[in-house]
């Protein structure tokens, strides 16, 4: 099959080698970085959007969850509810919509990068999305994530049960929040747990939601 000429070469790939050897890549490093890091390249080169390269933080991993529809005005015990029905019309989480009130109107598409808070330190975190330019994701955001993606645990985190929470920390009855939602096989729970209490070994059973473009 003849090449066209707007493809890609051999002599382009090439460099992109040589550029790697030059840094003193590994195989391996490469390899990992084709797989998780290239297609997002791609993707934003593609659609002619800024790349922008998010290494994965020291202390764990990052998973990456692109045009997720979020409601932005959605009312707060609804966007609850659509989460899924496990969590009690009496639960806490249902009280602290005036603590994140809503921060636009109408449906957008939303690119997430979710970090695994191994240490439940929050600031850690942060520092490192900030680098980035990431974004902290709202409850909102992961409210609309968990009804898009009810199997994210299992497809893409790879662990059961899983807590995935919003980043921006809220007092509320005395302990500092951040409003998330557990994936706990088949069922789903919105959430208020304290921002300094992890779960699992080391909290590895926790992850923190940022957005990016």
């Amino acid at each position: 099959m003849t090449a066209k000429k707007a493809d890609v070469t051999t002599a382009q790939g090439q460099e992109l080698r040589r550029m790697a050897n030059s840094k003193g890549i590994s195989r391996q490093q490469f390899q990992t970085t084709l797989r998780t890091v290239f297609p997002r390249i791609l993707d934003a080169i593609g659609s002619g959007k800024r790349v922008v390269a998010v290494d994965y933080p020291s202390w764990g991993n990052a998973v990456f969850v692109d045009d997720v529809p979020v409601c932005l005005h959605r009312d707060w015990s609804e966007a609850i509810n659509e989460t899924g029905s496990d969590t009690p019309d009496s639960h806490i989480v249902h009280r602290m919509g005036h603590l994140y009130p809503p921060t636009g109107w109408g449906v957008i598409r939303a690119n997430f990068v979710l970090v695994s808070n191994q240490y439940s330190c929050l600031w850690m975190a942060l520092d490192w999305a900030k680098q980035y330019g990431l974004s902290p994701a709202s409850p909102r955001h992961v409210f609309a994530l968990a009804r898009h993606k009810p199997n994210l645990h299992h497809e893409m985190l790879k662990i059961d049960p899983a807590y995935v929470a919003s980043p921006i920390e809220q007092e509320f009855w005395n302990l500092d929040r951040l409003c998330g939602v557990w994936f706990h096989g088949g069922s789903r729970r919105a959430d208020a747990k304290s921002s300094g209490y992890s779960h699992g070994a080391d909290g590895a059973h926790d992850w923190l939601a940022f957005l990016r473009e």
